[in-house]
């Protein structure tokens, strides 16, 4: 049998191919490839080695799609006792030979599957309701998902060793292994999967005592205000002394005129009241304002040496590592008021 068909049904049949898939147009070094794949898969399969030729044909196939690769490989797998894979590569070619209107290849081919059909061994997945019932599980035949519809229907294997493998959310995993055996006769093989076992849960443990309270942080005393109630007291301090010395000399000056006036048997009352009593005057009570803007400069100056000595002495209030707050004024165009400010 030929391997090429004409380039319309090959065209077609690439289009609609199923199971490994069709390929579209490939280059000449693949399709030069494939060809000698299958040249040499023929000549392994006419020298009765089938289980070298077969995957000689595979990749011929994968390379470059063609109905007569597929219907040769069929032919391979029925060899080597594949007899699942070979039904489905006789359907598979049939099919395409049906589509590509080439009825006597369909039939050949159609032929070749239903004679396989009284020798399939065929494999029921009974998946337990529980498991049905699960969101989001997955059941895998060798390592390929096999669909929900497919659960509960007899499907054609090879013989051999089948691993199942089934996962769910929240559930632990789990595998079973079931083997299918060449029988003379159609078989059915049913095989079951439990209810799947919850994943543990993970226990936690004691609790630990309870964090210590936070330690109490002293920190630095700021000395800024110290500073300015230093400066105050010292400049209250000089100004006192000045205003004294400005006191004192005003004194003095107005009891040295109360002197002359005196002495000039002047007088400050009734008619004969001399013409310096009114410069004796504005003295006396300059004097009078020096001395008073002079006690309370040194009041001022004292008061502020008594708060930088206090400030400086009191004990530092401890604080929490937590943080502290402060108020803070805030100001603006059209406004005023109190922020709060701190640290966490």
């Amino acid at each position: 049998m030929s391997r090429r068909i004409p380039i319309f049904a090959l065209a077609l049949a690439a289009a609609l191919a199923p199971a490994r898939g069709a390929l579209a147009q490939t280059s000449g070094e693949k399709a030069a490839e494939a060809q000698a794949l299958f040249d040499e898969a023929m000549r392994l399969l006419k020298a009765g080695q089938a289980a070298e030729a077969c995957p000689k044909l595979e990749e011929s196939q994968r390379l470059d799609a063609g109905m007569g690769t597929q219907f040769r490989l069929g032919e391979c797998y029925e060899k080597v006792g594949k007899l699942a894979s070979a039904w489905a590569s006789f359907v598979a070619v049939a099919d395409t030979a049906a589509v590509a209107h080439l009825p006597d290849r369909e039939a050949a081919a159609r032929a070749r599957a239903q004679a396989l059909v009284p020798r399939l061994t065929r494999l029921t997945l009974k998946v337990a309701p529980a498991v049905v019932a699960l969101e989001g599980v997955e059941i895998q035949r060798d390592g390929i998902g096999v669909a929900r519809a497919v659960w509960g229907v007899p499907v054609p294997v090879d013989p051999g060793e089948h691993l199942i493998a089934v996962r769910a959310p929240g559930k632990q995993p789990w595998e079973g292994r079931v083997t299918t055996n060449d029988a003379a006769g159609a078989v059915t093989v049913t095989f079951e999967i439990p209810p799947l076992t919850d994943l543990p849960r993970v226990a936690k443990g004691p609790e630990g005592p309870p964090p210590p309270p936070p330690r109490p942080v002293s920190h630095p005393r700021s000395v800024a205000p110290a500073i300015v109630l230093g400066v105050v007291a010292v400049a209250a301090a000089g100004a006192g002394v000045g205003l004294f010395v400005a006191h004192s000399g005003q004194a003095t000056d107005a009891q040295s005129l109360s002197n002359k006036i005196k002495a000039a048997h002047g007088t400050c009352t009734g008619a004969a009241m001399s013409s310096s009593c009114g410069s004796l005057a504005s003295k006396a009570s300059n004097a009078d304002t020096l001395g008073n803007a002079s006690t309370a400069a040194f009041i001022v100056s004292g008061a502020a040496a008594a708060a930088t000595i206090g400030y400086l002495l009191w004990p530092q209030p401890a604080t929490t590592t937590t943080g502290h707050l402060r108020l803070a004024p805030a100001l603006g165009p059209g406004q005023g008021g109190l922020v709060a400010v701190g640290s966490f």
